[in-house]
């Protein structure tokens, strides 16, 4: 029996250590698994109910900020417009696929844009040149706003993988808001 358990340390032992360097170069955590191979159920009650809603909502708003980066990409005229939309188009799918494995693991759906996120795309759709690029970059700023405050409550949050998640997003929606601004500066918005 001893040798047995052994033997199966060892073996937890290996697979941990091989497991290890994969997940680190993926930045999103292994899945957890129980004694069977299975997810645990505790896996999927973690999550508190502001937990659960911050994961519906931010991947809500992640998915419709990519909506509205690939428009600008199209649609801006400023070379610096495009740029950020650019920018920020790879820096939403990069969270996105984060929030949704962490999503998944906690046993939270994260549905597409809302209606009223799909409305401000139809509104921007309509616009071109200076006005696009003014109109996009004033959404981009009330967008980065909101997401700002939602994310710093949910690094103070009780469940440590959403606060991590959250905590290590936000330096990043800090950093596209900071430019926002200044390209709305510079637009004259």
């Amino acid at each position: 029996m001893r040798k047995h358990m052994l033997a199966s340390i060892g073996a937890a032992a290996i697979a941990f250590a091989l497991a290890g360097p994969a997940a680190a170069q993926t930045n999103t955590p292994p899945a957890a698994t129980d004694a069977n191979g299975g997810s645990p159920q505790a896996n999927t009650s973690q999550a508190s109910p502001d937990s659960r809603g911050f994961l519906r909502v931010a991947g809500q708003d992640g998915r419709a900020e990519v909506a509205l980066a690939e428009l600008a990409a199209t649609k801006a005229q400023s070379p610096d417009v495009k740029a950020y939309a650019e920018r920020l188009h790879r820096d939403h799918e990069k969270a996105n696929t984060e929030l949704d494995t962490l999503a998944q693991q906690m046993n939270v759906t994260v549905s597409d844009p809302s209606s009223a996120q799909q409305d401000v795309e139809r509104r921007l759709e309509g616009l071109s040149g200076a006005a696009f690029d003014r109109a996009y970059i004033q959404q981009m700023v009330r967008d980065h706003e909101k997401a700002i405050t939602a994310f710093t409550a949910a690094s103070k949050g009780a469940d440590s993988q959403v606060k991590d998640f959250a905590a290590r997003t936000l330096p990043t929606l800090k950093d596209h808001l900071s430019r926002a601004q200044k390209l709305a500066r510079q637009l004259g918005t």
